[in-house]
Order: C-alpha cells, then sequence, then structure tokens
C-alpha cells in the first residue's frame, strides 16, 4: 500500500513456519527479500486511512470454511512495532472482484453479497507464540464457501492513533491469489490506490467443530407430529452433515439436522439419543440430549352417539372404546336413566324402568392407569314403551272397490318401526310402513279379526287387533 512509501525492505530467510492451529489456510507468500507493510494496523493515522481492502481468491481455499479467526504475521520484516490505537471494523464479503480488479473509486462497489461484520474494537495484542510476531483477531465466524465467489475483507479505521514505532507485517509477493486497495484522505485531499501489490500475508482459521443448537428437546407424544427441530452448528470447516442414534422409532433426522416424524404406538419412553454432525473434512462433534415420549394422549373413540332407548326394553350392549394414556382404563358414568348402567369395562346396558321416558344427557368418564380423566357427554333420549296408537276403527270394505287407505300410527319404542300384518281378507294388504289398501276380492265378503303388529329397530312389537267387514259392492 502506497507502493513502497510505507513498505519496509528487510532482507529475511524465507518464510517461515508459524504455529498455526491445524486447518488453518494461509493466502500469500512474502517475498524473499522481505517487504513490509505498516498499513492498515500500524499506521492508519499517518496517511488518513479510512478502510482498507483485501480480495483473497477463491481457489486459495481448498474447502469451505467457517472463518473463526484472521491472522497476520510477521515473519521476514521483524517489526518490533506496535499495533495502533482507535476502533476498527473488520467485516467479510463475497466478491465478484478478482485479485488486482478492485474498485478503488468506491468500496462498496466491491462488496457482491453477504457481508458481515467479523470484529469491532481495538486491536488485540500481538502473538508471540513459536517467536513469531502475529496479529490474531478471532470475531462472530463468518461461513465461507469458495464456490459462491471471492473473499473479500474489509477494515473500516475510526479515530486511530499511530504508536511510535510502527508494526509492519508480511506484505505477500506479487500473485493473483491476492491483492488490496486503500481509501483515505491525506492533506492534499482524497487519495486510494492499490491493486498493483499483495497484501498481508493472512491465515483464516475455523473454530473447533461444535453444536450450537438446540440446548434441549421439548417432550413428544406417541402418534403425535414431532418437531420439526433445527440442529445448528458453528466452527469446522462448514459443509455439515447430520445423523443421530437413539431415537424413538418412528423420529428421524436428516442430513440437515432437521429432527421430525411421528413417535410410534408403544414408544413412550425416556431416551437419550446423540446426534453428530460432521464437516467437510470429517471432523465430528457429537451431543447427547434428553427426550422424554409421552403416551398418546387419551382419547375416547366412541361410540359418537347413542341410540334412543325404550321403557321396559332391553338396551344395547354398546361398549366404549379408549386409547391413549398409560392403559388401564376404567370406566363410569352420571346421568343415566333408571335401569341402565355402564360397566367398569365401559359396557353401557340394562333396561329403562317404568317411567324413565325423557331426554338425558349422561356423562362418561375414562380412566387411565396414571389416574388422567376425559369425559363425553351423550345424549339419550328414552321413549315410553311401544305401542299402536291408530286406527281405533277400520272403513268398511266393499268387494270389487279399492279399499279406502288407511295409516296406522305407533308411539314410544326405539323408532324404525316396520309393520305386518295376519288375518285380513284376499285382496288387502298392509305395507311395511304401515298403510292398508288393496281390493277385496270376490267371495271375500265377511267379518275379519286382523292382528296388526308394529316392530321397532329394538326388536321389540305392539300387536292390535281391529274388526274389518267386508261387504257386497252397492
Amino acid at each position: 500500500m502506497f507502493n513502497g512509501a510505507l513498505c519496509r525492505w528487510v532482507f529475511c530467510a524465507a518464510f517461515i513456519g508459524t504455529g498455526l492451529q491445524a486447518g488453518t489456510v494461509v493466502v500469500g507468500q512474502p517475498p524473499l527479500n522481505g517487504t513490509g507493510n505498516c498499513d492498515p494496523f500500524g499506521c492508519p493515522a499517518l496517511f488518513g486511512l479510512g478502510t482498507y481492502q483485501q480480495v483473497y481468491a477463491s481457489t486459495a481455499f481448498p474447502s469451505p470454511l467457517t472463518i473463526a479467526t484472521v491472522s497476520f504475521y510477521d515473519t521476514q520484516v521483524h517489526s518490533v512495532g506496535t499495533q495502533a490505537l482507535g476502533t476498527f471494523t473488520l467485516s467479510f464479503a463475497y466478491t465478484s472482484k478478482a485479485p488486482g480488479m478492485l474498485d478503488l473509486t468506491n468500496p462498496s462497489n466491491n462488496i457482491t453479497s453477504g457481508s458481515q461484520t467479523f470484529y469491532a474494537g481495538m486491536l488485540p495484542n500481538l502473538a508471540t507464540g513459536n517467536g513469531t510476531p502475529s496479529l490474531i483477531v478471532s470475531g462472530t465466524p463468518f461461513a465461507y464457501n469458495p464456490a459462491n465467489g471471492n473473499l473479500l475483507l474489509t477494515v473500516v479505521v475510526s479515530t486511530p492513533v499511530d504508536q511510535p514505532t510502527l508494526l509492519y507485517l508480511d506484505q505477500a509477493a506479487a500473485t493473483n491469489l491476492t491483492t488490496n486497495a486503500y481509501f483515505g484522505v491525506v492533506k492534499s485531499g482524497p487519495v486510494s490506490g492499490g491493486n498493483d501489490i499483495g497484501g498481508l500475508v493472512t491465515g483464516f482459521a475455523s473454530s473447533s467443530l461444535l453444536i450450537a443448537g438446540p440446548a434441549s428437546l421439548a417432550t413428544g407424544t406417541v402418534g403425535m407430529a414431532y418437531g420439526p427441530v433445527s440442529f445448528t452448528a458453528t466452527g469446522g470447516t462448514g459443509g455439515y452433515s447430520w445423523s443421530a442414534t437413539g431415537l424413538p422409532n418412528g423420529l428421524t433426522v436428516n442430513a440437515s439436522g432437521v429432527l421430525s416424524g411421528t413417535p410410534a404406538a408403544g414408544s413412550q419412553a425416556n431416551y437419550n439419543p446423540q446426534f453428530t454432525v460432521t464437516d467437510s473434512n470429517n471432523d465430528t462433534a457429537s451431543v447427547s440430549l434428553p427426550l422424554l415420549v409421552n403416551p398418546a394422549a387419551l382419547q375416547i373413540t366412541g361410540p359418537a352417539s347413542l341410540q334412543a332407548g325404550a321403557v321396559g326394553v332391553a338396551y344395547g350392549p354398546v361398549t366404549f372404546g379408549a386409547a391413549g394414556g398409560a392403559g388401564g382404563y376404567s370406566w363410569s358414568a352420571t346421568g343415566l336413566p333408571n335401569g341402565l348402567s355402564l360397566s367398569v369395562g365401559g359396557v353401557l346396558s340394562g333396561a329403562p324402568a317404568a317411567g324413565s321416558q325423557g331426554s338425558y344427557n349422561p356423562q362418561f368418564t375414562l380412566t387411565d392407569s396414571s389416574h388422567t380423566t376425559l369425559s363425553v357427554t351423550l345424549p339419550l333420549p328414552i321413549n315410553a314403551s311401544l305401542q299402536i296408537t291408530g286406527p281405533v276403527l277400520l272403513p268398511f270394505g266393499f268387494v270389487g272397490t279399492a279399499y279406502s287407505s288407511v295409516t296406522f300410527a305407533a308411539a314410544g319404542g326405539t323408532g324404525g318401526d316396520l309393520w305386518s300384518a295376519t288375518g285380513l281378507p284376499n285382496g288387502l294388504l298392509l305395507s311395511t310402513g304401515g298403510v292398508l289398501s288393496g281390493n277385496p276380492a270376490p267371495r271375500s265378503l265377511g267379518i275379519y279379526l286382523p292382528h296388526f303388529t308394529v316392530t321397532d329397530s329394538s326388536g321389540s312389537q305392539s300387536d292390535v287387533i281391529r274388526v274389518l267387514v267386508v261387504i257386497p259392492k252397492l
């Protein structure tokens, strides 16, 4: 940067090891003559630096990387300077600009997508491990995928104060992997430049692969859809793939880390499944989370309604059904008509007592072995006993003449009445709907005592005998 004005030339040995953590990608190699640069971290105030940018070719990264630490080195310059004071904001983004092609008019023109603040604050102290001073900045992890474009580092400096001895860091040899650009204000006015120097040698390191969430799992219920619950990871090299062991039947976790499904029947229990994430470097991290699956919710499965009963007529039996809960079901009921009862096994039966006709709304209660209860109220009409209410008299019939239709009627019982008759003169008949009709046949003169019967849906019957006279045609 500032092409020589800020560069310090020192003849040193070739680039030496820096004790980098495993998985670190270093972009740029310092030239053998040991070129150093004090911007942006050593002398931003000297030349009024406002913004520094450096582009890194995607080809420098062998695979996706979640950047948690960025490092700048002094292996060649052997500077004894100190980093500048002030607020430094480091951001990462994707850029379509290639090394040597950064826009020098406006730094925002170099940002294509995905801009994220990595670090904001004063620069950390230099690390001197292995005898190699380094500026190491850790920040909010940035998930970088080389397939999405080149990587852009932007450094914005606010209120900088240079130290008496400036810090110089390794400047990369001219390369197609990285170049920089700078934007600032000096006494003569705004200045910018770059694209002709390599930028700083930079190391990018991922944090340890960690499972970030969830911290716990919600309780599941047999037969009810669970989740979905999305697992997340940080660090490592990205390209995460998920798996799990020890899940209840019916639940699965897909490769994207989404836990979902429906706990299968009988799967109620306490579980401690293990969830594992694997990154593109085949490093893994695992976590075990307790997962309680409760029995299916207690349900009354039937009946949905009750048929009408009739006084003195055996009712049912009607069996109530249950599902879910803890099993060990028992039943009880309140509000039943006299003569009916519900067994502990859920069977409703009996015969409504005399005088019990009326409308009822009994409540039926289910209790499981955990003392959980569930109730349902079902309307139950009780009719009077089945009786034929009419007609009282039958009109005369005339031989060869259509008989005046007569409709029989009944009351009480359980409904669904069907009619029948015996002893009718030839030519007359009674429909199942209770309509007497026809034409009395020749030679059917006489007095008859036909027997009329009505049968309801419960099989109960009521009978009546009526006098029917057939005379000659007038």
